[in-house]
């Protein structure tokens, strides 16, 4: 009877882990549909690398924009938004990390981030695929987790109904929202070329 009673402790505690770091909404289902990209100001560095080592350039990005966003009388965080242009499974992949401003952009504001080598471009709005997915936290296996089940329903999806993929220009955009503790995925599926900022001179 001991050992039957330690091994549902066991269980219990396993199950309480697993709940307390979020696993459980990382196995709901992903829901695919329309929406429009919002557009805005995209304050962004292009990155060229292995997508599984572009974490720290998220945490700069986010450091910067928050060590900025403090100093305003009026609080306006961005989101981060990261634009993705290969496979994953390529080693030198291409991709932009910033910030998304939607608010009205001030000429003091634009000086700032450039003068710390961000580039600046206005993202119009966009049809898209889109879909969301929980991150129960920032930990980089849940992001990679997300992206592997969410980017082949979209693409599908953007394939089926416009036959495209990202050799047409079609690239995947990923939001991070400020207050909810998700990421927002979304295949533009118009205005393509405005999505395309990776230059090689920039790298």
């Amino acid at each position: 009877m001991l050992v039957f009673d330690t091994t549902i402790e066991l269980v219990l505690l396993a199950l309480f882990a697993i709940w307390y770091i979020g696993l459980f909404s990382m196995i709901r289902g992903v829901t695919v549909y329309e929406r429009k990209w919002v557009g805005g100001t995209l304050y962004y560095k292009p990155y060229s690398g292995n997508y599984n080592d572009i974490g720290p350039v998220y945490e700069k990005a986010w450091a910067d924009m928050n060590s900025y966003v403090e100093t305003e009388p009026k609080k306006f965080p961005m989101p981060l938004v990261g634009i993705y242009y290969d496979d994953a499974k390529k080693t030198n992949s291409r991709a932009v990390v910033g910030f998304l401003a939607r608010h009205a952009v001030t000429e003091e504001q634009t000086k700032h981030f450039t003068s710390m080598g961000y580039m600046v471009k206005e993202l119009p709005k966009a049809k898209s695929i889109f879909a969301s997915h929980s991150i129960p936290n920032r930990w980089g296996i849940f992001y990679g987790i997300a992206a592997a089940k969410v980017y082949p329903k979209l693409f599908a999806r953007a394939a089926e109904k416009y036959g495209s993929t990202k050799k047409d220009g079609h690239y995947a955009v990923e939001m991070h929202p400020i207050y909810r503790a998700e990421v927002d995925y979304y295949v533009p599926v118009e205005n393509g070329s405005d999505f395309f900022l990776f230059d090689k001179k920039q790298n």
